[in-house]
C-alpha cells in the first residue's frame, strides 16, 4: 500500500541578522555621517572670509575681550584685554566706530596670505581708521586636514621694548614693575630692562630709586619694531634728591668733621675714620695722605690744636650732577666754634742768655667752611672729597 505524503507546507526558515553586526554598521554609518557634518562644518569656520565675519561681528559688538580673545595675542602682563581696550579707544576711539567698509585682498604669488582692508567710521565720518587685517595660514594644519588660518596681530604692536636704567632702580611701566628676571645687560652702573611687546598708543614708565625722586615720563609708541635701541636711557642725571637725603647727607658731613677732630686729637689714624665713615675706593690713599698730613701740621706740630668744641652747624646741599656714571652732590658745612691751641713763645731769659721757648696756651672763637662731595654709585653713599682734609680749622699758632 502507498505511504501518504505529508501535504502540509512547512514555512521557510527567516534568516536573522546578527544584532552587534547591526549595530556596528549602524554606528559606522553614523560616523561616516557625523564626519562629514564636520568636515563641512570646519571648511566652513577655516575659510578665510569666514573667519573676517566673525572678526568684524566681534569687532562691532565692541566686546573688548572677546576681540582680545580672537585675535590670539600671547599673555603677558601688559597684553591684556583691559590695556588693549585702552590702546584701541586711544589711537582708534573705538568705542564711537559705527560703521565699515571692505576691501579684499589676495596675492596670487602669497597663496598663504589674504588681506581685507577695513575701513571704520565714528558718528561724524572723518578720518576713518583704516586696518589691514592679514590672514597668514599656518604651517600646522587644525584637526590634520584643515588650514589654520592665523590673524596677523602686529599692526597693534609695538615690539621688542627695553629700557636701560641705574641698576639699582625700580621700574614700572603702565604701574606694572619689572622683575630682574627681565634684565638683559649690566653695563657697568646702568641696567638693560627687556620689556617685551606693548600695545600701541601711550605708556606710562616710572623709575624709583630710594632716596630720589621718581623719575616719570610718558611715551608713545608706533606700530613697529624698537628691538634695536632702548626706548630710554635713563641716567642718574635725570634725578634729584629727597629732602630727607639731603638732610641725611648734611648731618654726614657734619659728623664726619665731628669725628675727624676727635679722632685726630687722640692721635687715632685714619683707619679708625674709615670705620664710622664710608669713603670711595679710589680717593681713599689719597685722603688718607691728607689726613695724615692735617694731623701732622696741626697736631702733632709745635704750636698745635689741644681742643674744638662745635657750638653751630649750618649746612646745604649747593648742587647736584652726575658724573663717571654716579650722581654726586656737594654739602657746604659752615660751622662756628671754639679751638684751644698750645703754641711756643720765645721769652728772654735772665742775665742776658738766650731766649728760651715757653708753651703758652690760648683760645678763641672762630668759624669755618667746608665743602665734602658724596658720590651715590651702586646703591650706597660714600665720601669722594672733602677740603676738612685739605684746610684745618683756625686757631691761633703764634
Amino acid at each position: 500500500m502507498a505511504e501518504l505524503k505529508d501535504s502540509t507546507i512547512k514555512p521557510k526558515k527567516k534568516r536573522h541578522f546578527p544584532i552587534p553586526a547591526l549595530c556596528l554598521i549602524i554606528i559606522a554609518t553614523s560616523l561616516v555621517i557625523a564626519f562629514f557634518i564636520f568636515f563641512i562644518y570646519m571648511k566652513q569656520q577655516t575659510d578665510p572670509d569666514h573667519i573676517l565675519d566673525r572678526y568684524i561681528t566681534t569687532f562691532m559688538s565692541k566686546d573688548i575681550s572677546a576681540l582680545h580673545a580672537m585675535i590670539g595675542f600671547e599673555d603677558s602682563p601688559f597684553l591684556n584685554a583691559e590695556s588693549f581696550g585702552k590702546s584701541m579707544e586711544e589711537c582708534h576711539q573705538y568705542s564711537s566706530i559705527t560703521n565699515y567698509a571692505l576691501t579684499k585682498y589676495q596675492n596670487p604669488g602669497d597663496p598663504d596670505q589674504v588681506e581685507y582692508v577695513l575701513q571704520y567710521w565714528t558718528d561724524r565720518r572723518q578720518n576713518p581708521y583704516t586696518q589691514t587685517l592679514k590672514l597668514r595660514r599656518a604651517e600646522k594644519k587644525q584637526y590634520l586636514f584643515f588650514d589654520n588660518w592665523l590673524i596677523d596681530n602686529s599692526e597693534f604692536l609695538a615690539r621688542g621694548c627695553q629700557i636701560k636704567v641705574p641698576a639699582q632702580a625700580l621700574v614700572t611701566v603702565d604701574g606694572v614693575e619689572l622683575s630682574k628676571d627681565q634684565i638683559r645687560e649690566n653695563e657697568g652702573s646702568l641696567c638693560l630692562y627687556e620689556i617685551g611687546d606693548l600695545y600701541t598708543g601711550k605708556h606710562q614708565i616710572c623709575v624709583t630709586i630710594d632716596g630720589f625722586k621718581p623719575y616719570s615720563t610718558e611715551t608713545t609708541l608706533q606700530n613697529a619694531d624698537y628691538s634695536a635701541a632702548p626706548l630710554y636711557n635713563i641716567t642718574m642725571s635725570l634725578f634729584s634728591l629727597t629732602k630727607d637725603t639731603k638732610k641725611q647727607l648734611e648731618n654726614t658731613a657734619k659728623n664726619l668733621l665731628k669725628d675727624l677732630y676727635s679722632l685726630a686729637l687722640d692721635e687715632k689714624g685714619f683707619e679708625d675714620l674709615a670705620q664710622k665713615h664710608t669713603f670711595e675706593d679710589s680717593q681713599k690713599s689719597a685722603l688718607e695722605q691728607a689726613y695724615n698730613t692735617l694731623v701732622a701740621n696741626n697736631i702733632n706740630s709745635g704750636s698745635h690744636l689741644t681742643d674744638i668744641n662745635f657750638r653751630e652747624f649750618e649746612s646745604s646741599s649747593t648742587g647736584a650732577y652726575a658724573e663717571d656714571h654716579c650722581y654726586a652732590v656737594n654739602v657746604t658745612t659752615n660751622v662756628d666754634y671754639t679751638v684751644s691751641s698750645s703754641i711756643i713763645k720765645n721769652t728772654p731769659s735772665s742775665g742776658g742768655t738766650s731766649p728760651e721757648p715757653v708753651t703758652q696756651s690760648r683760645t678763641t672763637n672762630s668759624s669755618s667752611l667746608f665743602t665734602t662731595t658724596f658720590h651715590y654709585n651702586a646703591g650706597a653713599w660714600s665720601v669722594y672729597s672733602s677740603t676738612m682734609f685739605d684746610t684745618s680749622v683756625y686757631y691761633i699758632k703764634y
